[in-house]
């Protein structure tokens, strides 16, 4: 019975395929939506450290033109780069699927971790290299050349700056939503005081509302530090 019931279940070839591209493009979405907001920032920091007067507002020329920039004549060098992250992440989680079904090898264990440090080189390469996309309008190849170039004058300088500066980004949001889970804590305390609650319950009211402020908070920040820390 546990034979037919697998036998039913399993993809066919095309189904597998199908599979596969509807992952895939899950994943180069998500990228090249990532890397589409990252080349706009990049563009409106560029025209406002030339020209502060036309990046001066949200809606000012600078952010339109950069946006209509990235989503137009540099989609191509987006889409490119971005498709190489996602296969990096689609055989990232293709491998956690497998060791999840093969708890008794070590194979697919070290093989996420190496993949997993790929795609952590991988991203920050990417970064940079949106950068100069959003910046000067080059092509992926030529904007990872220029990266190289970066990196090769500048030594680990950048790197050490960019770390240090994700780092402080990451614990101001961490107290951001610390802040917002308390307020979150004392004002279902007070609530649950008002509607005559027991002990135990306040406690674990309490509790809930203070994980759930911070993960909130958390997140919102992140989103916010994400836009501060592209532009640093």
């Amino acid at each position: 019975g546990t034979d037919d019931t697998y036998e039913q279940t399993e993809l066919s070839g095309l189904g597998a395929f199908i599979m596969f591209l509807f992952i895939l493009s899950y994943y180069w979405t998500m990228q090249v939506i990532a890397n589409s907001n990252r080349t706009t920032i990049a563009g409106v920091i560029g025209t406002w450290c030339f020209n502060p007067i036309d990046a001066s507002s949200f809606c000012s020329t600078a952010v339109r033109e950069s946006f209509i920039r990235s989503n137009t004549y540099s989609l191509g060098s987006i889409a490119f780069g971005s498709l190489i992250v996602a296969m990096i992440q689609f055989i990232k989680s293709s491998v956690k699927s497998m060791r999840g079904r093969n708890r008794a090898s070590c194979l697919y264990c070290c093989l996420e971790c190496l993949l997993m440090y790929i795609e952590r080189i991988a991203q920050y390469f990417h970064k940079w290299a949106f950068v100069y996309v959003g910046l000067y309008g080059y092509g992926y190849i030529d904007a990872g050349k220029a990266v190289m170039t970066l990196f090769q004058q500048r030594g680990c300088m950048a790197i050490i700056s960019d770390n240090l500066a994700r780092r402080m980004l990451y614990l101001i949001a961490s107290c951001v939503g610390l802040c917002v889970g308390v307020v979150c804590a004392l004002v279902g305390a007070m609530f649950g005081g008002a509607q005559g609650a027991h002990e135990d319950e306040m406690i674990i009211w309490t509790y809930l509302a203070l994980f759930c402020g911070f993960l909130l908070g958390f997140l919102l920040s992140i989103i916010i530090m994400g836009a501060v820390g592209d532009s640093v």
